[in-house]
């Protein structure tokens, strides 16, 4: 995941970032790149792209992931931040919100009481750091997106287009990085 924030991060030079922005970036990126954990790395089955518009809700309240293309073997941390980050909470229009810390962790909470106890012990040490990397991972994409926009994706609708861009813009304001970045200030 550091590779590809790696590849994609020329992108926030390009994107027109404010200084604060670009210098915020670049700390949170020199720490990622300084992140160390000795704890063991759990690889489980991930879907990658866990935004909360890649679910279905059946009529029992189970959800159902529909972006099974992207599922891969992974560190469910990383799924864990990219259900409940700003960037993912507020990507689909339909079930936009803006989580507040106490709902992040009751999500946590939520995830470690419904896999194995050994699982989530794991898991812990690594939400932090992979909660930041997740975030860098899709701030990079969304500079890209802001830079190259419907380029990037020939088919998708108008419609969509323009609800792409305005959250590139969203998600890239100087006020939107500092608050996502307090959280593990």
């Amino acid at each position: 995941t550091l590779a590809q924030v790696e590849r994609q991060a020329v992108w926030f030079e390009r994107a027109g970032l404010t200084p604060y922005a670009l210098a915020r970036l670049g700390a949170e990126l020199e720490a990622a790149r300084a992140f160390r954990c000795t704890a063991p790395v759990p690889i489980t089955l991930v879907g990658s792209d866990v935004h909360p518009g890649n679910f279905l809700i059946d009529a029992a309240g189970k959800a159902w992931f529909t972006d099974l293309e992207k599922a891969q073997y992974g560190h469910p941390a990383i799924d864990l931040a990219h259900a409940s980050l700003y960037t993912s909470t507020m990507w689909e229009r339909e079930v936009a919100a803006v989580l507040a810390p106490d709902e992040v962790a009751a999500f946590h909470a939520a995830w470690e009481a419904a896999v194995p106890p050994a699982l989530a012990e794991a898991v812990r040490p690594w939400r932090r750091p992979l909660r930041r990397l997740t975030w860098l991972r899709t701030l990079s994409w969304m500079a890209r997106w802001r830079v190259e926009g419907a380029a990037l994706s020939p088919d998708m609708p108008d419609s969509l287009a323009a609800h792409m861009d305005a959250h590139a813009v969203d998600v890239l304001r100087p006020e939107i990085i500092g608050r996502v970045a307090a959280e593990w200030r």
